[in-house]
């Protein structure tokens, strides 16, 4: 499980399966989310693609912001993920 953090905001991005040709999963805005709960997560999803025979991994992106923050949480997410 391979996990990157964010350089301009509070968060980071769980990958379930390096290599994987692509990877799709969720993003959760929270105050405080933690890494073992992303980490779950990103792995069902990566079975739930298994399931249907889908080559992809599982990913789970986590924004830690306090809700008077979370515009600007957002708006700095937009701008780091866009390149991935």
């Amino acid at each position: 499980m391979n996990v990157t953090k964010f350089e301009g905001l509070d968060g980071f991005v769980v990958m379930d399966l390096e290599g994987a040709p692509r990877a799709a999963g969720v993003v959760r805005l929270a105050p405080k989310v933690l890494l073992d709960g992303a980490e779950l997560l990103a792995r069902s999803i990566t079975y739930g693609f298994a399931a249907y025979g889908v080559q992809a991994s599982g990913a789970s992106l986590a924004i830690n912001a306090k809700p008077e923050d979370r515009e600007a949480a957002l708006g700095a997410f937009v701008a780091e993920v866009g390149p991935l």
